[in-house]
This record gives structure tokens, C-alpha cells and sequence, in this order.
């Protein structure tokens, strides 16, 4: 009689991953698990579903025998590809858009800016700005997609708000324009401002190389699948009109190990999940070229490189993995209005922005902020449906920012996460 088996389930499983010391492949060789990239360490990704999986070719033989039957087929190369799959949460992914990106994330604002910076600062509610006495807000870190914070400021409610930078003007860019709209106060001459998290974008030059391990625990088998040498090669963001943000990161690596027993979990230590709240699509805005949209019913943006995993002569694995250009592109539907403002652009070809702000609560949660200062449409169409409302579905293309305008990111995107650390 057989032993009785145990079943996975799948509220049994935890994600965590760690990334390398370096982010360089051996091309001939792959990294050795016993101390790369170390079982120490790690963090645990919290998820809704994950495909990661070990991929293998298979060459069958073409030789027609009299038997009339295949008589040879083996493995030739292996890689790991997939992506995991969850609810987009403050601080919960910004390590691995940072990996996508292949920039450096880091504050703005380093430390702070001050009345000793910019001598006071007024709020206004009919304006949604604020204006600052002297200094230079752009000069100090200010940027267009920042998420910035005041403590100790006369109003208290303009205190802890997290607000979007939404545009600058006057002098020295001291009128800086925000999401939410702030409560009047009049010149107040002690105060803290700071950028909470970190900011990230797809650099000119200088693209950091990264790699990093997945580990798949099935706690109750006492069983783990290890991911090796993995890289990140893009990502998908869906908001919806009303639900949850989600977020799919997409993943490639070289092998797989499978441990068990005493040598499973991979990872000894991983820090825990994250804890944020969800963000809701609900408690949000999105911007294009400068105005608030209130009529659009969903946005997704993806980004994708085009990621290669060559196969060689003489070894199962690939020699590395390597990174194409960052496409961003996306769509998003809109309800049909007079302002024919989505058809007007796609017949232009009129280069337009989208600013996009995703909070996990109220005015004081933490937030994401996603900038695309420069897009086309590619399409607009607006078949008649029903009887009722009427949609318009926008696709566009990301391109790099090549001009000069106050804020903006020498970039396709600025991804801004206020609990990244």
C-alpha cells in the first residue's frame, strides 16, 4: 500500500526573492547556489498568482526509420521564464520596477526644503498651488510627478497630505501646482517639506544591470522551487474604473533547483511582506496634458524589452540574458464626450502627457505616481455600443522626453513610490 500523500494548496505557497551582488552572467558558466545569491537575506512578495516556470526545448530526430516511429527526441537548452502577478501596493514592487527600469531609484529631495531654502510658502485652494517666496522648488529636486509632504505647517490640514506636483510657474518656478487641492494659508515661514520614498527613471546612459533568484516555498510539501539568475523584463499596470490597480512583473532566468527536507526554504530570513494597502483606482487621478480627466474608465501601461536568452553549443543554460530597448506603450478607454479631446490628438499626431496618481487610502496614505511625459495615440476607435454610454478606446506609444520643459524627466517614465525604501 502506497504512504498517503500531501497535496499543495495554494494559500500555502510563499514568494520571496533576493538579488545578486552583481548583475553580471558568467557565460560559461552558472552561479553556485551554495553561496550565491545566499540564503540570508530576501524578501517575501506578497501575490495573486504566479507562472514562473522551467522551460526546456526539445529537438526530436526527422530520421524516417521502417518502423515507422520516432525513436529519438532529448532536451537541448533550459531557461526559466514567467511572471507574477498582484495588486498594486505602495513599496510592495518598486524594487523590481526599479530592475525594469534599470535606473537607480532615490529620493528627490534628499533631506528637506525649508523656510531656510525658500523663505515661506502659501497655499491656494481656487489655484490648487502652492507658491513659494524665493529659492527654486525645480532647482532643489521638484519634479513633475513628485509626491511631496509638509510637516508643521500653520494649516493643519495641508500637513501629511501627500501631493502630486502636477506643473510649475512664476518666478523661478515657485508656483508649484498639486493633486489634491490644498486649504488656503496664507505665508507661513516655518515648515518641512520632504519627498517620501523614492523616484525612478529609465536613465540615458548608465543602465544598471540586475539580476536576481525567485524562491517558490510550498510550506506545506516542505518543498522549494529556487529561480536562479533571473531577470526582470518588464511589467504591466492595470487600473480599472473602480476596483483594485494590479501589477504583472515579468521574469527571466537561467535555471531552476528544486530543494526539500532540511534544505528547504532557500531563503533562512527573507524580511516580511509589505503591509501597505492596496491601491484603489477610486481614490486616484490621471492627468493628460495638464487637465484632470474625469471620463476615463481604465488605463494600462506596459512595459517590455524584448528580452533575449540565446542558446549555445555545448550548454544546457544560456550564456546570459539580455535586455532590448524599454517599449512602453498602453491603452485606455474613455467615456465619449463633446470635447473630442482623444480624436483631436489621434488626427493631430499631437504629443500629449499622462500623470497618474494611485493612493492606498485617503489624503495622508501612501501613493504611486507614474509619469509619461511624452506619448502619441496610435488609435482611437469608438464603435456604438448599446444604448447607453459610449466609449472610446485610446491606444498610445511612450517615447523618450527630449526637450526642456520645467520637471520633466529626460525619459519615457518616472515611476515614484512614496513607501519605497
Amino acid at each position: 500500500m502506497e504512504p498517503p500523500m500531501s497535496l499543495a494548496e495554494g494559500s500555502a505557497i510563499r514568494f520571496a526573492y533576493k538579488f545578486y551582488a552583481s548583475g553580471t552572467m558568467t557565460t560559461n558558466s552558472e552561479a553556485d547556489t551554495a553561496t550565491d545569491p545566499g540564503a540570508s537575506g530576501g524578501q517575501i512578495l506578497r501575490r495573486v498568482s504566479a507562472s514562473l516556470n522551467l522551460r526546456k526545448n526539445v529537438v526530436r530526430s526527422q530520421e524516417i526509420l521502417s518502423s515507422r516511429q520516432v525513436r529519438s527526441a532529448r532536451h537541448t537548452s533550459r531557461r526559466v521564464e514567467g511572471a507574477i502577478t498582484g495588486e498594486l501596493s505602495p513599496g510592495t514592487y518598486a524594487e523590481l520596477i526599479e530592475a525594469a527600469l534599470r535606473g537607480t531609484a532615490a529620493p528627490l529631495v534628499a533631506v528637506s526644503i525649508t523656510e531656510a531654502d525658500v523663505t515661506s510658502v502659501a497655499a491656494d485652494s481656487a489655484t490648487s498651488k502652492f507658491t513659494f517666496a524665493s529659492g527654486d522648488p525645480v532647482a532643489l529636486g521638484l519634479v513633475k510627478g513628485a509626491i511631496i509632504q509638509f510637516s508643521s505647517l500653520s494649516v493643519a490640514a495641508n500637513n501629511g497630505v501627500r501631493f502630486m506636483v502636477t506643473g510649475f510657474g512664476g518666478t523661478s518656478n515657485r508656483e508649484v501646482t498639486v493633486y489634491p487641492t490644498p486649504t488656503d494659508m496664507t505665508a507661513d515661514t516655518a515648515f518641512t517639506l520632504t519627498t517620501p520614498g523614492q523616484s525612478c527613471i529609465i536613465p540615458a546612459s548608465g543602465h544598471v544591470r540586475r539580476k536576481l533568484a525567485v524562491e517558490r516555498y510550498d510550506t506545506d510539501l516542505d518543498r522549494a522551487r529556487l529561480y536562479t539568475e533571473g531577470r526582470v523584463t518588464g511589467f504591466q499596470v492595470a487600473v480599472p474604473a473602480e476596483g483594485i490597480a494590479t501589477i504583472t512583473v515579468n521574469l527571466m532566468g537561467r535555471s531552476r533547483e528544486t530543494v526539500t527536507g532540511a534544505s528547504a526554504p532557500y531563503f533562512t530570513s527573507p524580511a516580511a511582506a509589505t503591509s501597505t494597502e492596496v491601491a484603489n483606482a477610486l481614490n486616484g487621478v490621471m492627468l493628460i496634458g495638464g487637465v484632470k480627466v474625469g471620463v476615463v474608465t481604465g488605463i494600462n501601461i506596459t512595459m517590455a524589452m524584448n528580452a533575449d536568452a540565446p542558446v549555445v553549443v555545448g550548454q544546457p543554460f544560456v550564456p546570459d540574458i539580455l535586455l532590448g530597448t524599454a517599449d512602453i506603450s498602453g491603452d485606455f478607454t474613455a467615456l465619449v464626450d463633446d470635447g473630442d479631446a482623444v480624436n483631436t490628438s489621434f488626427e493631430n499626431e499631437d504629443e500629449v502627457e499622462i500623470l497618474l496618481m494611485l493612493t492606498s487610502g485617503g489624503p495622508t496614505s501612501d501613493a504611486i505616481s507614474i509619469h509619461l511625459p511624452r506619448l502619441i495615440i496610435t488609435e482611437a476607435s469608438e464603435d456604438a455600443q448599446g444604448e447607453a454610454s459610449q466609449t472610446i478606446t485610446g491606444r498610445f506609444q511612450a517615447k523618450e522626453y527630449l526637450g526642456s520643459g520645467v520637471g520633466m524627466p529626460a525619459s519615457s517614465i518616472r515611476y515614484t513610490d512614496t513607501a519605497a525604501a
